[in-house]
């Protein structure tokens, strides 16, 4: 859940090492444009801790999937020694 992922990151970091990471939190369908949710607020609120980029993915439609990969994928492009 997007509450544990500051734990999963600290083992991570701890076992490999720093790497890029990009939050893709799914069900984005589920929500209205204009809605102000619980997950949206935690979300962002992680995305800014962490400072990493976030976006609100669909597996459903495939919403923002494809932009999530590519942002990461630039990333560590751009993190490659």
């Amino acid at each position: 859940t997007i509450a544990n992922l500051p734990t999963y990151l600290t083992d991570l970091d701890q076992s490999v090492g720093r790497i890029p990471i990009v939050i893709a939190a799914n069900k984005a369908d589920l929500l209205s444009n204009s809605e102000d949710s619980p997950l949206l607020t935690a979300v962002q609120a992680q995305a800014v801790a962490l400072e990493a980029p976030w976006f609100m993915t669909s597996a459903l439609t495939g919403g923002e999937v494809e932009s999530a990969f590519r942002q990461l994928g630039r990333m560590m492009v751009l993190d490659a020694p």
